[in-house]
Parts: C-alpha cells; structure tokens; sequence
C-alpha cells in the first residue's frame, strides 16, 4: 500500500483524503496510468496548478481527466478503473480479461482486414 507516498496525481481519492483503503487504490492509479499511455497527456494536466485538484479532492469533488482525450476501446476499462467508489472498481484479474479480450478483436480485425496469403503447411 502506499502509506500515503507516491505522486498524488496517480493517488486513489480515498488516499488523498486520509481515509480508508485496499489494493483498489492501485486499479484507480492504473486507469490513471493507461489514460496518460492513451491520451499522452499527464492526468489533470489541463487543470494546470496541481494544487487545485488536490484541493477538490479535499472539498470532496471527483474531478477526472477528459475521457475523450483517450482511444475509444478503453475508455470503458479506464472509467470503471477510476470509479469514485473502489467497491465498485474492477479487480486486476477483470482487467486483464478485458484486455487480453481487446487483443484477440484487434488481432482478429487485423486478420481479416490483410490480403496476405496463409500458410497452407500440413498440420502436424
């Protein structure tokens, strides 16, 4: 856990506010993780000052990152991720399922989408 430590723009609410809390802080700095690897953008850059979104936290507001800054098929991971109440986050275990399931489409659409030849070996 992190005792408070780390960067607070990639910190759960519930750390940042002194209170309570499980392994759902890391799925909450995760989705923040994959917003700045899709959007390329720092999590709450457009705010400017950190201090004020630490500051809305304190006074109990959610503010977010603009979703739409990021690539459509995983802004439904990144939002339940990031979900004000770490009940109802996903586990790291939903999280890959949901990935690995993202792959397979992409790697399927990609299959279908090449006019490359298929190998025609003999099963072995």
């Amino acid at each position: 856990m992190t005792g408070g430590v780390g960067s607070w723009r990639y910190m759960a609410p519930e750390v940042l506010r002194h209170q309570q809390y499980n392994e759902k802080v890391d799925i909450f700095a995760f989705a923040l993780i994959m917003y700045f690897i899709s959007s390329g953008q720092q999590p709450f850059s457009q705010w400017g000052d950190p201090e004020i979104i630490l500051k809305e936290y304190l006074k109990g507001e959610e503010p977010r990152p603009n979703l739409s800054d990021c690539h459509v098929k995983v802004q439904g991971i990144i939002q339940a991720a990031w979900h004000v109440n770490w009940v109802q986050r996903p586990s790291a275990q939903d999280i890959l399922g949901e990935l690995m399931e993202l792959e397979r489409l992409e790697l399927e659409a990609l299959e279908a989408s090449s006019n490359l030849p298929r190998c025609m070996c003999p099963q072995m």
